[in-house]
């Protein structure tokens, strides 16, 4: 029970241990990229990369980042300046490769475990206490939900809290309260759940010192570092209002129960490896409705702490443990979901990291009792090796997962195709890849879930669907996108049904759903509105649809990008670049917005090679690789139909016209085109045949053939 600082000290080869299972065991994650939330937090966050970065660190809440902005979401209340002041050190030590982030979380976590294993020394006393501290800090150290913390750099929020917590456990131990009060402040500008600590110093004054002027000191020095926190929170909440709560006495406890139980389970066994747990399922009265397994799991990790505080009241020896859970149960608190905050996620992996601390000492101690008899080294066999073993491995295999970011998203949706996050990933990544049919599977799944779990984000499924049909269809298809247009068009009026044709089936959302009357301004279902507009010709309804909400969501970057073309397809390219500098400025660095600026350059370039042009006919077709340049075949077939019409039975007309139709995916008419083209101009039978290849190559790899 000795907590004072009397403990033996530990020989230096248990410190280089630590150091090199630490380092040996995170070293693979230095080779991740940037994951999830970095994108949006770091390496397309404008405010970072900017001049006045570190106004934005101190001045803005954590979330308050353009990606969010321009989604229309109104960012959560967090204040984090400590971590965004080390993402924008970070950026410009490093040059913003993500390898430099990741190498400053390891050090950070290598801190925090050295850090741990001093403060279980003080902790555990006896012949195995030195032992029992390393032990300890190696379970903390290689824990199975570390990666989420220690390789994905938005989870590095618990590293700085957890540092910022453990040097005020140091002061704490060392009787200097200033100083503890200075490091939980700083623990709590890194992430809010250090506000619980206090709680865990309280419970370890009362159940491990003896009554008297010490125990009196103590809490004392305890009320003027309370004093301090609450202070600096209520400033804090003054500053940075807290999201609406909502105080739904019947439902704490099972949603408790639940989150406990989802935490129980990856304290213990964290596969299937997903960042998210616990995804909020409602049924038709819109209650949450909560796993079985869960709940009990919740209870089965409840009741040992209620039956052990219990004890604690009656038997002294029982103290001591209950002391080492509270640094489990306090850490934990403010994320258990008292307050129904409606996240759709109760639980995230990384939330864990500073409450491991308990589990660690729970280890410490145990290890610690073991009679003075019992050889170190038959302790190291039976504790440290299996241990150390089993939990490496699950750490260094979730590392290897998160060096992929296509695999992290294949993993989570599998393991939680409820998650709308994941399913946002599933829909986004098989968009990329081109793979627009499992893009709308994935979208009609999710539509089908959000329906059956009546949860809010359903209000972004059908534009998901219409977008990725519309990436099936053809410009020359112009039936099929005007349907589209109409769909898109309908969906947010909830007086009339929204039909879409999909495969062999069609697609109906009924009228009368009031979340229909959110999609009037949600930038997704825009943006699917207005590319239907302009691939059916209409730029300037395409581009009246996009303009309210570039003005209702200024930092709205793909609404900002999908304006550039509507604005350069109409030829004002002056414009279009003003557009585009804008969405780069919001979002340095985004891939979307790099393929933008090439078609915006190479455009730029044929318009003016068109307009010195002084053949008519090398000016249109200049002028309509301009258009294909920016993705819009209906604008070329246009531009190649003018030709024909004013040059009938020109040759170098079928070969544009080929061009036109293979960018569309139409390589039978390309085909007929270039056969066509061959037999009117025998003379160039090579150039033909060389084109004819070109088609065929690009028919197999599906891409778009220069001819």
């Amino acid at each position: 029970m000795n907590n004072t600082g009397d403990s033996p000290r530990a020989p230096a080869w248990h410190t280089a241990l630590l150091l090199l299972v630490t380092v040996v065991t995170f070293a693979p994650g230095l080779g991740a990229p940037f994951l999830w939330d970095d994108h949006q937090l770091i390496e397309r966050n404008g405010l970072l990369h900017g001049p006045s970065w570190w106004r934005a660190a101190l001045g803005k809440s954590f979330w308050d980042v353009p990606a969010l902005l321009g989604a229309g979401m109104h960012p959560n209340t967090y204040y984090r300046p400590v971590v965004s002041l080390a993402y924008g050190v970070a950026w410009r030590l490093f040059h913003g490769a993500p390898w430099g982030f990741h190498l400053v979380s390891l050090c950070l976590h290598v801190a925090c475990v050295l850090l741990v294993a001093g403060w279980l020394r003080r902790r555990v006393s006896g012949p195995h206490g030195p032992m029992a501290a390393t032990m300890g800090a190696l379970i903390f150290a290689l824990h199975p939900g570390r990666p989420e913390s220690v390789t994905w750099i938005a989870g590095s929020t618990d590293l700085w809290m957890s540092l910022g917590v453990l040097l005020a456990l140091t002061a704490w131990d060392r009787g200097r309260g200033f100083f503890t009060a200075i490091g939980l402040v700083a623990a709590m500008f890194a992430k809010e759940t250090a506000v619980a600590i206090p709680l865990a110093l309280a419970l370890d004054t009362l159940l491990l010192v003896p009554t008297g002027d010490e125990r009196r000191r103590r809490f004392v020095r305890l009320a003027g570092v309370s004093a301090v926190i609450t202070a600096v929170t209520l400033l804090r909440l003054q500053v940075f209002p807290p999201e609406a709560v909502h105080l739904l006495p019947a439902q704490v406890v099972p949603r408790v129960l639940t989150t406990l139980g989802s935490y129980a389970r990856v304290l213990v066994w964290r596969w299937p490896a997903s960042f998210q747990l616990g995804i909020v399922w409602y049924g038709p009265t819109l209650r949450p409705l909560v796993s079985l397994p869960a709940v009990l799991l919740g209870v089965a990790l409840g009741l040992p702490i209620a039956t052990l505080a219990i004890a604690a009241v009656f038997r002294p020896r029982a103290r001591p443990w209950l002391a080492d859970v509270g640094w489990f149960i306090a850490p934990l608190l403010p994320v258990l979901n008292i307050m129904d905050t409606r996240l759709r996620a109760l639980a995230e992996t990384h939330n864990l990291y500073l409450p491991v601390l308990g589990i660690a000492a729970l280890v410490a101690r145990a290890i610690g009792r073991c009679p003075a008899t019992v050889r170190t080294p038959r302790l190291v066999a039976l504790f440290a090796v299996p241990i150390a073993v089993f939990y490496a491995g699950q750490c260094i295999a979730r590392e290897m997962d998160l060096r992929s970011e296509d695999h992290v998203f294949a993993t989570e949706y599998a393991a939680e195709p409820r998650s709308p996050s994941a399913q946002r990933e599933a829909y986004a990544r098989a968009l990329a890849a081109g793979d627009y049919g499992r893009a709308r599977d994935v979208a009609l799944r999710s539509y089908r879930m959000a329906i059956q779990g009546h949860i809010g984000e359903i209000v972004d499924f059908p534009s998901m669907v219409a977008e990725a049909q519309m990436n099936l269809c053809t410009d020359a298809d112009q039936g099929c996108l005007f349907a589209i247009r109409d769909f898109a068009r309908a969906l947010p009026d909830p007086t009339v049904p929204a039909r879409l044709a999909v495969g062999s089936f069609t697609f109906s959302v009924g009228p009368g759903q009031p979340w229909r009357c959110e999609l009037f301004m949600r930038r997704h279902a825009r943006i699917v509105l207005a590319v239907a507009e302009a691939r059916t010709g209409d730029l300037a309804a395409a581009e009246a649809t996009l303009r309210p909400v570039a003005v209702a969501l200024p930092d709205a970057v793909p609404v900002w990008g999908t304006l550039a073309l509507v604005l350069a397809r109409q030829e004002r390219f002056s414009e279009a670049r003003g557009a585009l500098d804008r969405a780069r400025a919001l979002s340095p660095g985004d891939p979307r917005l790099s393929e933008v600026t090439a078609r915006l350059n190479r455009a730029t370039a044929l318009r003016r090679t068109a307009a010195v042009a002084t053949d008519p006919i090398a000016a249109g077709a200049y002028r309509t690789q301009m258009f294909l340049a920016l993705g819009a075949p209906v604008l070329a077939r246009r531009a190649v139909t003018a030709l024909e019409t004013a040059y009938p039975g020109h040759p170098e007309l079928s070969l544009l016209r080929a061009q036109v139709d293979a960018s569309d995916r139409r390589y039978d008419l390309a085909r007929e085109d270039l056969v066509a083209g061959r037999a009117s101009d025998p003379e160039h039978a090579a150039r033909w045949d060389a084109a004819l290849n070109q088609l065929d190559a690009a028919r197999a790899s599906e891409s778009t053939p220069g001819l």
